[in-house]
């Protein structure tokens, strides 16, 4: 598979809400929330634009106290953690104001039951202006609202969608390492519901399937039907 980032209608997505962002009226509606079901690529897709952006990313633990987060984040930032919350605070406001840059957090919803640690987040964004992007499960948006004065940061909202068939044809064309005929995306949709984590998994597959060939290989939408792309997981519930 190719080591590319393929675009998909939530990358197209959430790069309209960061323009948007960008482009806010109020300084502190600093949030983007990205949002939705597990396998559409909200990980790669966060990651992809840390990166981009030269922002960090980091990944909530199940264990993360306002303690560990703000330890975790300093240490992120290129700073040494001192023992207390107060000082990791001031190190991580003052690297993000000397260098400006986007903080991301995934998994967001290991801490939505942790109100010290949003709020802590959101008195970062206050003070230094940072662009905050909060990725989680389909039910991090109503989870936050119960906290107004967290959820108001976010000017921004981002629901994942499974990709349509266009879509799911261009990933083919942009990942794929063996040619495939037309047909093959309509398969694949069929069998993933166009779910990206499974549509990589079928890729994976087809070009199982190409090898075998050998020479110049082209998968035709039978061969493709023939066999079951993904191991069958995009049938699972809750999938």
């Amino acid at each position: 598979m190719k080591r590319v980032f393929a675009t998909t209608s939530n990358s197209i997505a959430f790069d309209e809400a960061v323009r948007a962002l960008a482009g806010r009226g109020a300084r502190e509606a600093s949030w983007l929330l990205l949002c939705g079901a597990a396998g559409h690529g909200k990980t790669a897709l966060s990651r992809h634009y840390a990166a981009e952006e030269g922002g960090l990313y980091l990944r909530a633990k199940a264990h993360w106290t306002q303690a560990a987060f703000l330890a975790e984040l300093a240490a992120g930032l290129g700073q040494v953690p001192e023992g207390r919350n107060a000082a990791n605070f001031d190190l991580a406001a003052r690297a993000l104001t000397a260098q400006p840059r986007p903080l991301v957090v995934d998994e967001i919803d290991h801490v939505l039951d942790r109100r010290q640690t949003l709020e802590c987040l959101r008195d970062l964004s206050d003070v230094t202006g940072a662009s905050i992007v909060i990725v989680g499960m389909e039910e991090a948006e109503r989870r936050l609202k119960r906290f107004p004065q967290v959820y108001s940061r976010i000017s921004q909202v981002v629901r994942t969608k499974p990709q349509a068939r266009d879509f799911v044809a261009a990933i083919l064309s942009d990942l794929c390492e063996v040619a495939v005929e037309d047909g093959v995306a309509e398969v694949v949709l069929a069998q993933t519901g166009g779910h990206l984590r499974e549509i990589l998994d079928a890729i994976a597959t087809i070009e199982a399937i190409g090898r075998r060939q050998g020479g110049d290989p082209l998968v035709t939408a039978a061969m493709a039907r023939a066999v079951p792309l993904t191991g069958g997981r995009a049938a699972r519930p809750g999938r």
